[in-house]
């Protein structure tokens, strides 16, 4: 059973033709962009939780954003360790920072 044309216009249907094209992501074009949701204040936020994690914690939770994301992103360390800098840069730099949680920061 077909439904009603409920439209106001009298036009007729949309017909689609599926194509057998498919798109696939491709790791040599894909652009890693900052995402500071919130301004400021989220940003200092999101720097105190990870600095109240314990070092493990940290450990645990980059290995699965490096599960996630390491394999779309050449060199995502470093663009971790950019963001990072951009971070303290509206944040200010903290004293001592082990390196695993500078990048989660960055992530």
């Amino acid at each position: 059973m077909s439904k009603p044309n409920t439209h106001s216009n009298s036009h007729p249907p949309l017909e689609i033709q599926r194509l057998p094209i498919r798109f696939v992501s491709d790791e040599r074009r894909v652009i890693t962009r900052p995402f500071f949701p919130g301004g400021e204040t989220r940003i200092c936020h999101v720097v105190e939780r990870v600095n109240q994690l314990s070092e493990p914690e940290v450990q645990c939770i980059l290995g699965e954003v490096f599960g996630d994301f390491g394999g779309r992103h050449r060199d995502i360390e470093s663009v971790f360790e950019e963001q990072y800098e951009v971070v303290v840069a509206h944040t200010g730099k903290p004293g001592s920072i082990s390196p695993d949680r500078r990048l989660l920061i960055g992530a």
